[in-house]
């Protein structure tokens, strides 16, 4: 019989920032029972925080400072809203029934990669409720008590066709709120439209920071994809806007449009910005094309032209030379030329086991800026890994504006129990036979270390590679969850794909699988300036009402003007960061397969890692499924991949399974209302013995086996 190793963790964290314009260092831990954080520091003051986080009676009860998801079913287009609180919170699940419940204070929080802290401000106690009316259809509360109420409720309904409606309406911060959104989702188009409507000083709550935008009045975004190389986008997005806590909002809105076109070593781009804030207009436009010259050669230009109200036109030519020596080693040349001036840039990346050096370039339109709205910024991150689980990171930010800001900090992972520290008495400790294994990464295929999850109830965390490990006592579907408020690695992260539930196999068989995170890059928060202010806050995606969010315990960027120009979203295949979600279009094609591989076996302990290690990965594409009703992600790699017909008989069970080589990712849509539901590569193993056994036997495998409604007689 196997037997769990139990123990501490215990991550140490200290470092200095002129960007931040912070000092100081946090403990966090993590046990069976309970996790958690103590920070303190200087940042306008000494600064304190501390959370804590353990079950109790089936629930999970929190105390101290984190940061509290407020999403609505009908937010499509911003799905970031956050705010800090200092207080209990208390998590139940009732049958179809999510209830959080919160009682404290909301709190002017202040986070660095280092250290995070809190300090209470307003009393404030909440209420947030799910609840599964049927399959497709959720009803959803949000409740704030405070010096100004808000009580929002809906309605969201979900098809397994990639459809998705919702309807909301109440108030926040004692003003009048009404919204109603729509999503489809299909190979060839995907829309999404939403009207908003909010009184001039709506707030969802009420508090200093974050001060993020409100999607305001009409907003629409239309992608067409005629073939899977070639995509065009048009969206139009209005936002409202406070610029402190009780002042009035400022109305602004922005047209967008763009062609994209991906195939083999070449990819165009061109886009078009209409803006119009406090009655000035701004209109951008940036060409981009990008060809590898040679299997180690890529090149990439950009055409940038910007106008804003009485102020002169603008106009940049950039082009970028990156040379790939080794999957180790790679050099960066950067070229500018604007009126007037030329000039010449040099970076490149270097990555080992020990050593990461990368210094890179980026290009930033900020829509609600005034003048030019091209910005170049450079980035240097130095990481150095000397020993055992010990890491030094070093970064500079040069800000638009010619600056330097930097950011040093060090940390280590000590381990105390059976899992390191003091050898204790020898233990006889055999390993379940069944395991879960993949890996964790970024849009671009870069390993994510110190990424939670929980598989069927254990909490694992990826390593220095990305990779993760759970074992199984026996082969079946287990529930895989991303944890987004327990990661141990700096900064904040959001879901784009995740598939749930997950298949354990046996280790000589099983299957790799991948989950896609996207790092948050959020306004920065310690400047209310109209230019600061109108930056669009990200934070990552909580996930459908339908089940409560997850609550995230690392804090954002403090606010800063030099931050606060950082882009709304990144366009990973151009160099060039453009605003809302372009970045999604070229990579939504019918056949974009993508894999990612990485078969070594790993170990955290001699790697310098995080607790957990080993797997390979792939990324299976979308086929033209639909969402699972049993909460599957949305995104391609999650999607059903083949069609089923089951036919069950008293005396045998046969399966016939189309694409049968596109099944192995576990999930099969089924096409006949009798094998309605999901059918998975371990239904069959009641098919491949249908003589050797008895009618009675059969029946009761089949029974065993078989989802409900795939069970003989229903």
């Amino acid at each position: 019989m196997a037997e769990r190793a139990s123990g501490q963790i215990f991550k140490l964290e200290a470092g200095t920032s002129s960007l931040y314009q912070a000092h100081g260092g946090s403990v966090g831990f993590h046990t069976k029972n309970y996790d958690g954080w103590v920070g303190a520091g200087s940042m306008d003051g000494v600064r304190f925080g501390a959370f804590m986080r353990t079950k109790w009676r089936g629930s999970t009860l929190s105390f101290g400072d984190d940061a509290i998801p407020f999403r609505l079913g009908t937010d499509v287009f911003d799905t970031s809203h956050y705010f800090m609180g200092r207080g209990v919170g208390l998590l139940q699940t009732r049958g179809a029934t999510r209830i959080f419940s919160f009682a404290g204070a909301t709190s002017r929080g202040t986070g660095t990669p280092y250290f995070r802290a809190g300090e209470a401000e307003k009393g404030v106690g909440l209420l947030f409720l799910d609840h599964q009316l049927s399959p497709k259809l959720n009803l959803f509360s949000r409740n704030v008590f405070s010096s100004r109420q808000s009580s929002i409720a809906g309605l969201e309904w979900q098809r397994q066709t990639g459809m998705r409606a919702s309807v909301a309406g109440g108030m926040g911060a004692n003003q009048g709120y009404g919204a109603t959104s729509f999503t489809i989702d299909r190979d060839l188009y995907t829309l999404k439209a939403a009207y908003i409507y909010a009184g001039d000083k709506f707030r969802r709550i009420t508090v200093q920071q974050p001060v993020s935008s409100e999607v305001d009045r009409e907003n629409v975004m239309f992608t067409l994809r005629p073939t899977p190389s070639l995509a065009f986008t048009v969206g139009r997005q209005g936002f409202l806007q406070p610029f402190t806590e009780s002042s009035q909002t400022v109305r602004g809105s922005i047209n967008q449009y763009a062609a994209t076109y991906s195939s083999g070593r070449l990819s165009l781009t061109s886009t078009l910005f209409d803006s119009q804030v406090m009655g000035m207009s701004s209109r951008g436009a940036s060409f981009s094309a990008g060809r590898d010259i040679f299997s180690r050669l890529h090149v990439t230009g950009n055409y940038l032209w910007n106008h804003a109200g009485d102020y002169p036109s603008f106009t940049s030519l950039l082009g970028t030379f990156r040379e790939t020596i080794s999957p180790r080693l790679s050099f960066l040349q950067n070229v500018t030329h604007s009126p007037g001036q030329t000039n010449v840039s040099f970076g490149g990346s270097f990555v080992s086991n020990h050593i990461t050096v990368r210094v890179e370039y980026q290009t930033l339109y900020l829509p609600f800026l005034t003048g030019n709205q091209f910005k170049q910024a450079l980035v240097l991150i130095f990481q150095l890994r000397p020993f055992g689980n010990y890491s030094f990171n070093v970064g500079s930010y040069v800000t638009p504006d010619g600056r330097v800001k930097y950011t040093a900090y060090g940390g280590t992972y000590m381990y105390r129990g059976a899992m390191g520290g003091a050898p204790g008495p020898m233990t006889a400790v055999s390993f379940h036979k069944y395991l879960v294994q993949g890996k964790v990464v970024d849009e671009a295929g870069k390993p994510i270390r110190g990424a939670a999850l929980r598989i069927d109830g254990d909490v694992v965390f990826s390593d220095s590679d990305g990779v993760f490990l759970s074992r199984r006592r026996r082969s079946g579907m287990v529930k895989l969850e991303i944890l987004l408020d327990q990661f141990i690695t700096p900064g904040k992260f959001e879901v784009i794909s995740a598939p749930s539930p997950v298949k354990s196999e046996p280790e000589d068989s099983a299957h790799e699988i991948n989950v896609v995170l996207r790092r948050v890059i959020p306004a920065s928060r310690r400047n209310s300036k109209p230019v600061d202010s109108l930056a669009v806050d990200q934070r990552p995606d909580t996930g459908l009402t339908g089940r409560h969010p997850v609550r995230e315990s690392v804090a954002p960027l403090p606010r800063d003007k030099e931050i606060a120009q950082l882009p709304i979203t990144t366009n990973r295949n151009l160099d060039l960061l453009i605003p809302f979600e372009f970045c999604k279009i070229s990579v939504k094609g019918k056949n974009s397969d993508q894999q990612f591989l990485n078969s070594r076996i790993a170990s955290p302990m001699a790697q310098g890692g995080g607790p957990v290690a080993s797997g390979k990965v792939r990324d299976v594409p979308r086929r033209g499924g639909t969402k699972s009703v049993q909460g599957a992600s949305n995104h391609p790699s999650a999607r059903h991949v083949g069609r089923a017909h089951a036919r069950v008989r008293p005396s045998r069970v046969k399966y016939r399974v189309r694409n049968a080589h596109r099944a192995r990712s576990g999930d099969v849509r089924p096409v006949s209302r009798t094998a309605a539901g999901h059918l998975h590569r371990r239904h069959r193993t009641v098919a491949k013995s249908p003589r050797r056994a008895s009618r009675a036997r059969l029946a009761a495998a089949s029974r065993k086996e078989l989802p409900g409604r795939l069970r003989a007689g229903s």
